[in-house]
């Protein structure tokens, strides 16, 4: 299931400073509001690029980053790791002509020494860690950037219906479905192939297994392998029947 870590974070103002670390009076301060010029999502190249190669969340999953950044020093940033856990609350401090990703630890805002060093107008430098901006709808609290990055587009199926899927976690043409909302987290068990939740309305979802083989989409119904006997959920599963095959227009 995606965690409450990932899609229940929200962005929250923490406590103004006088400074960044102590003694350190070169940096500027959160309450004097000065804006971000890198404000936007972030996702780290390394995943970015596995999620346009193999087209599978699950495959991509390790070792990947989002990082949100907020268009004033005034508000928080968050780094988001493995679409599985959050680090601690971060802030952003100008620090002369440079930004400067910091850690709020009690009353102290602590030096990382992360600077956000831009690459190109879509490329960012943080932590030695290279991102890419995109530009993901969000939609109640939930940032989409499978629907942008992976599903987005329209789609012609076996009977030559035209089916569509939106960045915004809509879908149209797929009978009687409205919404999918494809897994980022599969940190967890029972989740060893990639997954989507498909709905009639929102908040009520069946879940399905895809795969992307170029510009083929397929979706499974899910296979139960094994039960977990202490949880009694399904601790195992694979690919089960073909329900749709689709192509890319």
């Amino acid at each position: 299931m995606k965690t409450n870590i990932f899609y229940g974070l929200c962005l929250l103002f923490v406590i103004s400073c006088s400074s960044g670390k102590k003694g350190d009076s070169s940096a500027d301060t959160k309450s004097e509001k000065v804006a971000v010029p890198y404000a936007g999502f972030w996702l780290s190249e390394e995943y970015f690029n596995r999620i346009g190669k193999s087209k599978s969340p699950e495959a991509s999953q390790d070792e990947s980053r989002f990082l949100i950044i907020p268009d004033s020093t005034s508000k928080p940033a968050m780094m988001i790791y493995n679409f599985h856990e959050g680090g601690s609350e971060l802030t952003i401090i100008k620090n002369g002509a440079a930004f400067e990703l910091r850690e709020i630890n009690g009353d102290s805002i602590v030096a990382l020494g992360d600077t956000l060093e831009p690459v190109s107008s879509d490329r960012l430098k943080v932590q030695g860690v290279v991102f890419v901006k995109i530009n993901p709808d969000t939609v109640d609290g939930e940032h989409r950037i499978l629907e942008e990055l992976l599903f987005k587009g329209n789609y012609i199926n076996e009977k030559g219906k035209q089916i569509e899927f939106r960045k915004d976690g809509s879908v149209l043409g797929l009978d009687s479905i409205r919404y999918y909302n494809p897994l980022t987290d599969y940190y967890d068990q029972g989740l060893q192939i990639d997954q989507v939740d498909l709905s009639v309305t929102k908040g009520r979802s069946n879940r399905y297994a895809f795969k992307f083989k170029g510009d083929t989409l397929e979706l499974y119904e899910v296979k139960c392998l094994t039960i977990d006997p202490t949880s009694k959920m399904c601790a195992e599963v694979d690919f089960g029947k073909l329900l749709e095959r689709m192509w890319r227009r």
